[in-house]
């Protein structure tokens, strides 16, 4: 075990993959102090010095250091005689996915270096997104083993290496084809035909067509997940056969960006999840032919169509519902039954919400948790209405009106809240500050980006004294741009 005060630097003959894996596998997890300096030499010697901490030093993880030697050095001749030499029996799942991973990601894997992780037993999950230097004809034959694949993005992918990749990759449980426009039905049908485990399949921005759609309903059973998101020529008719013929045990339907109409009807017993985001076709006759008993989140966000008559709809028939986005959306005072389930709300960019729908929620939403309510019309008053709600952790107030005003309601009520973001909200000052650090204690997440009455000495103070908060805030004009836009 690494003693955090020894000096001695951390040497070793590693001319082996096998003896600096198992180096970083048995301190892995061990957080150590370690100057930015190390060498290493031709013979496979390499050293990592440590240092004591210094002010304003950051901890490294020996991990990471580790981890940068061998994904360097991925091309000499020592590193690959050792990967077929010693094979990669003792190499973690985990492990072997991360090494794989920086290397997609520094365009080094190639098909020789991947091939002795694909004979590993322990290599389960593999990623290869944006890959296309590896051939997969040869990842085909060696696949045995992985239960997760994902090959988002990748140019080289197409319906024969789709269907030579599931003819060998027989336990496949989840398949991620996403971006990948030169698969088409004939694609699905192979995987579908292939791949009796599946159980969660993305086919985003794909050319899947309804015809897909039935074959998967035809032979995935087991399935539990689809994203079928922004399928140009995917249908509201396609889904509904689709739910009918079979997809008995689906839990989770991404149809965001695909055309959901008023002549769909989306019923099942078993969805628990269901996104008909950014969909302008989306009106509230198709959102009252929901029949989903089961349904916990429901996102809705940028369906510019509906209305409250819609969301008032969902909230009376949808008894289980615990997340609720309606983001960008017309919605103005929806009617808020009494709920003991509902506990996040997304009401960012609805600009003609009225304070008396957070009244509303206030009272009958007793277990709420997280509420968004960024690019509104909301005020000081609305946010009172909002501290009476005990169980609330998460409050978005960005681009808002309200002022010191609010924000003392909330460092008087809200003691339990850990995230407040109240950017660009310009009448915030000083004040507010002070009032959160007595009022909020358990404040892990403070945003106040573009509050131009607090002072950047302010902010830099207000960090110190606050070390372990998350504090977001632009220490000078400059850092502005850096400033994560309000979804």
């Amino acid at each position: 075990m690494i003693n955090k005060g020894d000096q001695s630097p951390i040497n070793g003959d590693c001319t082996s993959l096998y003896e600096r894996v198992i180096m970083i596998q048995k301190y892995e997890e061990k957080s150590v102090y370690l100057t930015s300096n190390y060498s290493h030499h031709h013979s496979g010697h390499f050293t990592l010095s440590r240092s004591q901490e210094v002010a304003g030093a950051a901890p490294t993880k020996l991990y990471e250091q580790c981890m940068c030697v061998i994904v360097r050095n991925t091309q000499t001749a020592i590193f690959q005689s050792a990967l077929y030499k010693e094979g990669i029996i003792s190499i973690t799942g985990l492990l072997a996915k991360e090494i794989i991973r920086r290397l997609v990601r520094s365009r080094h894997l190639t098909t020789d270096l991947l091939r002795p992780f694909l004979r590993s037993s322990s290599l389960t999950d593999l990623d290869l997104s944006r890959c296309n230097q590896v051939d997969l004809r040869e990842v085909a034959k060696l696949c045995f083993n992985i239960q997760h694949l994902t090959l988002t993005s990748c140019r080289l992918v197409n319906d024969n290496i789709v269907n030579l990749l599931t003819k060998t990759c027989t336990n496949i449980r989840s398949l991620n084809l996403s971006y990948n426009k030169k698969l088409t039905d004939f694609g699905i049908l192979k995987i579908c035909q292939n791949s009796l485990l599946l159980q969660e399949l993305n086919m985003s921005w794909s050319s899947i067509s309804d015809r897909g759609l039935l074959y998967i309903a035809k032979h995935c059973s087991n399935l539990i997940r689809l994203n079928i998101s922004s399928c140009k020529s995917i249908t509201g008719e396609g889904v509904a056969r689709c739910l009918e013929k079979s997809c008995f045990n689906l839990q989770s339907l991404d149809l965001k960006g695909c055309v959901i109409d008023g002549r769909t009807t989306i019923k099942s017993s078993t969805l628990v999840q269901l996104n008909l985001s950014n969909n302008i076709f989306l009106t509230d006759t198709a959102v009252t032919k929901i029949d989903c008993p089961s349904l916990v989140h429901l996102l809705l966000s940028s369906c510019s169509s509906i209305t409250d008559a819609a969301i008032s709809h969902i909230l009376a028939h949808c008894t289980k519902l615990v997340l609720l986005d309606v983001k960008h959306t017309n919605v103005e005072e929806p009617s808020f039954i009494q709920t003991d389930t509902l506990k996040v709300i997304y009401f960012n960019g609805c600009n003609r919400l009225k304070a008396s729908c957070v009244e509303h929620i206030a009272k009958n939403c007793k277990n709420l948790e997280e509420i968004h309510l960024s690019q509104t019309q909301v005020s000081d008053t609305s946010v009172f209405y909002l501290t009476n709600l005990s169980a609330l952790k998460t409050l978005n107030l960005g681009r808002t009106d309200i002022s010191d005003v609010g924000v003392a309601a909330i460092s008087s009520k809200s003691h339990q809240l850990q995230y407040l973001d109240i950017s660009w909200c310009t009448k915030i000052t000083t004040l507010s500050l002070k009032n959160l650090d007595m009022g909020c204690p358990n404040l892990k997440v403070l945003k106040i980006f573009g509050c131009n009455q607090i002072t950047h000495e302010v902010i830099n103070e207000f960090r110190l004294t606050h070390p372990v908060l998350e504090l977001g805030a632009a220490a000078s004009p400059l850092d502005w741009a850096k400033y994560d836009k309000i979804p």
